[in-house]
């Protein structure tokens, strides 16, 4: 179990996302993030130095298209995790 990563990359995806306010779906995009992040072994660099390459979550996608809300400035990075122009959807597991 992975739970405890889990937790912690929940608070480093949340800070990554620019501290969105948490109410249904954006506590779940930042849970689904967060989820795919340890499932993949990633870390916050890993998504914005390789961003352009990885397959994100669907629900995150659709986040950063400005189909759920729009997002904040993440973490103080003229980039957006995943960069906009690139995203790729995939499902994660919930």
């Amino acid at each position: 179990h992975r739970w405890e990563e889990c937790k912690e990359m929940y608070r480093k995806v949340n800070f990554m996302f620019g501290d969105v306010i948490k109410v249904t779906p954006s506590s779940k995009i930042v849970g689904d993030m967060a989820m795919f992040m340890v499932q993949n072994n990633l870390e916050p660099e890993d998504v914005f130095e390789r961003g352009d390459e990885l397959t994100f979550p669907q629900g995150v996608v659709d986040f950063f298209k400005g189909m759920i809300g729009q997002p904040a400035s993440c973490s103080n990075r003229s980039i957006s995790p995943p960069k906009k122009r690139n995203c790729r959807p995939n499902s994660v597991a919930t």
